[in-house]
């Protein structure tokens, strides 16, 4: 089974993250239908410490990145999901 997931997740559309307007967020180009098991692994993804940024977990430190920043640089292509 399926369950859809925000490339750019729906956290960044907070104030407190990066502002993107919810708009942005829920487009057919920011969503994508994954496995349970990679939906899984990618969400987990997103609750580590940044590769970059040992301090912050990867949601955190992708705050006030730009919203092309963060569609670009995304885990899903390093474990080989293609985006359309």
């Amino acid at each position: 089974m399926n369950k859809w997931y925000h490339i750019v997740e729906q956290c960044q559309a907070k104030a407190t993250r990066s502002g993107f307007s919810v708009g942005s967020i829920n487009t057919k180009s920011n969503v994508i239908a994954l496995d349970k098991a990679t939906h899984d692994l990618v969400s987990k993804h997103y609750s580590t410490l940044s590769e970059y940024d040992k301090t912050k977990i990867v949601r955190d430190w992708l705050n006030g990145k730009s919203f092309e920043f963060q569609y670009g640089v995304n885990y899903l292509r390093e474990i080989g999901v293609t985006i359309p």
